[in-house]
């Protein structure tokens, strides 16, 4: 289970004269994870794993939240900036890198990461069966789904149980789905590219549909904007200017790769 920004951080919208480098991340963000030859689904794919089933092994999610602001309903996103991994509820790593050159040549930016391996064992659950789980890295996993599930709010408490990762998934699955409907008929047009919704003509309809939100999580629009983000070929060749004139040979699935800087 993956949770990442559902916009990366950059002020421009997604048009050709002033988004290209918003367009050229969210490019290489969905051609890493969906998209792409190499990413993350179609190797799961590789694998035989039937299409339906890799949310199973693999799913990505977002945050967003809605509030009143003179007025009006609002929404935005809650943008995902911790770099944080937990591993079988036994080992956390946290850290400031991002998986990119500028992070992890070395030589570049300074950044600092923990591995927290715990030698504190529980007894706990994992797939339904009995499990050794490290009392730090379970405790933050199942706190972390909590709060993105709506759990410690007294208004959205369920019975949901977190403490099994692997039990839980098509029900987060589910949730996200649900979310994401709500904001869609409430903002219309501020979520997803459609018409009018619930917000801008039924303040009342819309106040009670968000009512049932629980959580913050949403589903990440793995198929946004998937045939116009290509980035251009000087795109491409802004990407991989390095000030120290290496360059490198790039192979590219959907382009003519040549050499370029990097």
């Amino acid at each position: 289970m993956v949770v990442m920004p559902l916009k990366p951080e950059f002020p421009e919208e997604w048009d050709k004269k002033t988004g290209s480098d918003l367009r050229a991340v969210s490019y290489w963000t969905y051609a890493t994870i969906y998209s792409g030859k190499d990413s993350l689904f179609n190797r799961l794919k590789e694998k035989k794993i039937p299409a339906e089933a890799i949310p199973q092994y693999f799913s990505v999610y977002g945050l967003r939240t809605y509030g009143s602001l003179n007025g009006n309903l609002v929404t935005e996103i809650i943008y995902v900036h911790s770099k944080l991994m937990i591993v079988d509820d036994r080992l956390a790593i946290i850290g400031s890198a991002n998986i990119n050159d500028r992070s992890m040549l070395g030589d570049r930016d300074s950044e600092v990461a923990v591995i927290i391996q715990d030698n504190d064992l529980m007894e706990g659950t994992m797939n339904g069966q009995p499990y050794q789980v490290g009392q730090f890295s379970h405790s933050l996993r199942c706190h972390l789904l909590r709060e993105h599930l709506g759990l410690l709010s007294e208004r959205n408490a369920t019975p949901l149980n977190v403490e099994d990762p692997l039990t839980t998934i098509s029900t987060i699955s589910k949730l996200a789905v649900e979310n994401t409907l709500i904001y869609e008929q409430v903002f219309h047009g501020r979520i997803l590219p459609t018409n009018q919704g619930l917000a801008d003509f039924s303040l009342e309809k819309a106040e009670k549909e968000l009512e049932k939100i629980q959580g913050s999580i949403v589903v990440f629009p793995s198929l946004f904007l998937k045939d116009v983000l290509k980035p251009s070929f000087l795109d491409y060749v802004d990407m991989y200017v390095d000030t120290r004139g290496r360059t490198r040979e790039l192979n590219f699935d959907d382009t003519t790769a040549g050499t370029f800087f990097a």
